[in-house]
Order: C-alpha cells, then sequence, then structure tokens
C-alpha cells in the first residue's frame, strides 16, 4: 500500500460502506473495540499498529499493513517467515506452513508444549523423563521419551504428509543428549505479546493514550485462556508464570490508558478480570479501587476495599499492604488525582 498512515481510516471506511458492514458488525468480526473502528475512520488514531491491521485487512480484504507497523518477529535464517507457529497462550495449537496441525491429548501434547515454552533451550533426555512420567519412569523411559520427540518432529516437519524429506534439520533440533525447539524455525504468540506490550509500555510513558490502548488491547486479546492450562506438569513452570505476570501488568497499563482517555468502564471490565484470575493481587486491587473513585464510584471503591480486606482476613490471615491502605486513604480523602499518575 502506496499511501501514509492517516489514509488508513478512510480506506476502511470506503471499504467497509462498499460492503454495506457497520462499524459495530466490524467490531465483532475482528474483536477490536468499537471505539478502536471509530477512532481509526474519524482520524483520532493516526498510527495503527499491525496485529490491529492484520484483522482489519482479513476482514475487508484489503492490504493494509506497511512494513512500519509490523511487530518484529523471529525469521528464519533466509528471511522467510517460519515455517511453524506455536499458540500458548491457551490450549495448544500448532500450525505448519499455515495449516493447523491436529496434536492428540498425551505426552506428545506434552512435549511438544514444554519445547515451545521454551523455544531455543536445550532440554535433556533426563528432564524430559521427568515431565513426561515424574517419580514414576517406566523401564526404559529415556528411549520411549526419544520416541516422543521423534513422533513431535514429525509433526512439526514443513514436510510433513508430502512424502518428501525436508531440504534442512527440522524444526525440532538434537543437541547432544539432549532436544530444542529451534528459534529460525518456530514463532510462538507468546513473542507477539512481549512485543506489543513493550511498545505498548512506551506509548503509555510517553502519555501517547490512544496508541498505547489500542496496542495493549491487542496484545491481550492474543491470550485465549490461562497459558497451556491443559498441561498441569507446566502450570508453575517459571516461563508460564512470567507470562502471567507479564499479562497482569498490560492489564493494568492498558487500564492506566484507558482512564487517562475516561473509558472507566473499559478500564473496569479489564481491571475485574484480571481480579477474577487472581483475587488476591493487591496491585490490581489498587488500581481497580483508584478508577472506580475517579470514575465518580468513590462509595462503591470503598465497599470493596472493605469486601477485600474480609477477604484477605479470612482466607491467608493478612492485614492489606501499604499500597492499598495508602490507596484507602487517598479515596477517603480525595487525593486520587488523574488516571496518568497510576503508573
Amino acid at each position: 500500500m502506496d499511501g501514509a498512515p492517516h489514509t488508513i481510516g478512510s480506506l476502511v471506511r470506503d471499504r467497509r460502506l462498499a460492503l454495506g458492514t457497520s462499524q459495530r458488525k466490524l467490531a465483532a468480526t475482528t474483536g477490536l473495540s468499537l471505539g478502536m473502528i471509530r477512532d481509526l475512520e474519524q482520524g483520532r488514531t493516526r498510527r495503527p499498529y499491525g496485529s490491529s491491521l492484520r484483522r482489519l485487512s482479513s476482514a475487508l480484504s484489503l492490504d493494509l499493513v506497511p512494513a512500519e507497523h509490523a511487530v518484529a518477529m523471529p525469521s528464519s535464517t533466509n528471511g522467510a517467515e517460519p515455517p511453524v507457529r506455536v499458540s500458548i497462550l491457551g490450549v495448544l495449537e500448532v500450525q505448519v506452513n499455515g495449516m493447523a496441525v491436529h496434536i492428540g491429548i498425551g505426552k506428545v501434547r506434552t512435549l511438544i508444549a514444554r519445547l515451545a515454552v521454551s523455544v531455543g533451550t536445550v532440554i535433556g533426555r533426563a528432564a524430559l523423563v521427568d515431565l513426561l512420567w515424574g517419580d514414576a519412569p517406566p523401564p526404559g523411559a529415556e528411549n520411549r521419551a526419544v520416541e516422543y520427540v521423534r513422533r513431535a518432529g514429525e509433526l512439526l516437519s514443513p514436510m510433513a504428509g508430502t512424502g518428501r524429506r525436508a531440504p534442512t534439520a527440522g524444526p525440532i533440533e538434537r543437541v547432544g543428549r539432549g532436544y530444542r525447539l529451534r528459534a529460525d524455525q518456530c514463532v510462538r504468540d507468546s513473542d507477539e505479546f512481549v512485543a506489543l506490550c513493550e511498545r505498548g509500555r512506551v506509548l503509555l510513558d510517553a502519555d501517547r493514550h490512544h496508541e498505547a490502548a489500542e496496542l495493549l488491547d491487542g496484545a491481550l486479546r492474543l491470550w485465549r485462556d490461562e497459558a497451556l492450562p491443559e498441561i498441569e506438569t507446566l502450570t508453575g513452570h517459571p516461563e508460564v508464570l512470567k507470562l502471567s505476570r507479564l499479562r497482569c501488568s498490560a492489564v493494568q497499563s492498558l487500564a492506566t490508558s484507558l482512564s487517562a482517555l475516561e473509558r472507566f468502564d473499559e478500564a473496569l471490565v479489564h481491571l475485574e478480570s484480571a481480579a477474577a484470575r487472581d483475587p488476591f493481587d493487591e496491585s490490581v486491587q489498587s488500581l481497580l479501587l483508584l478508577t472506580l473513585a475517579r470514575s465518580g464510584r468513590q462509595s462503591e471503591a470503598l465497599v470493596r476495599y472493605r469486601s477485600f480486606c474480609g477477604l484477605l482476613s479470612r482466607e491467608l490471615g493478612v492485614r492489606p499492604t501499604r499500597e492499598l491502605a495508602d490507596t484507602h486513604r487517598r479515596i477517603l480523602t480525595q487525593r486520587i488525582g488523574p488516571a496518568s499518575q497510576a503508573r
């Protein structure tokens, strides 16, 4: 596309009208907010980001993604898109060359998920045996683990189902007595999520709230569920926990930008969802209370604070942290400040 970024909104509007589609229907189709569609068409959003443009491009059959809007993602050594896409922000999903791959329920799924969580990192055979069988490995467990690796490699091979041999090593590579999922052969939804969060935070710090909100909302929409909820052995893995913490941080950053734009109801929806996922996260509760107060619902914020204190006392036997107690005092004395001070 040759037009400058500010022409994207008019292209979207003209194409939408030509198709007879309303803004609300386009928002539902793409998973973008109605406000974002309106802002884009009316020129208030001047530089939409790749994640949003790709959805609009697909829905409207338009090429809307100039190079400067693309989020930097891993690429193979020849510059082509990696053949394997693994989605771990929810139940494991795998695509090879754009085609969905059926991964059954069992040890091959667990093994692929483990390699995908730590792309590029070598996982030793002993660690794989522990992952697959825990404290009760069967006789010949190491050889059986190697067989599962072979099956996983066949599923992820770009030549799977063609009867041809791949011209280069497959996505799963043997290194010594271990294996790794090659970073140059695989892209993950979590990589895109992290990249979007990093750029969104930069925009938030620059008080570019329209753009920050759009980008962070796109990042959070990549989550379909908790990360790999069906793989119980990975629930407490450090990388999985790290992604969950970043998700929570992204929610708070998004809520801050939305509040700065006085879109309090949207901010509260995101914060309530985060609070439901982790009822004891006091940083989320603190921002939720401030957002309620800033939206004119001070009494509701105070009731919520008392309810949360009761929950802490009953379930954990603790009192609120200094941060939360300070938030309570600020609400009582109406020293809540603008939303931009929340970060």
